[in-house]
């Protein structure tokens, strides 16, 4: 398979990937789960 993606552009994936992983961990919301109706919350019971 030849290749299409050149340097800056595959260094930019990385970046924004990374990115994009740091925030849904900040922010614990990632709008894929949301679309794929995943929810790994554990609520206790006793509130």
């Amino acid at each position: 398979m030849a290749r299409n993606v050149g340097r800056i552009d595959q260094y930019v994936r990385i970046i924004i990937g990374l990115a994009v992983l740091i925030a849904t961990a900040f922010f614990s919301y990632c709008p894929l789960y949301l679309l794929l109706g995943i929810n790994t919350v554990h609520r206790s019971s006793a509130v």
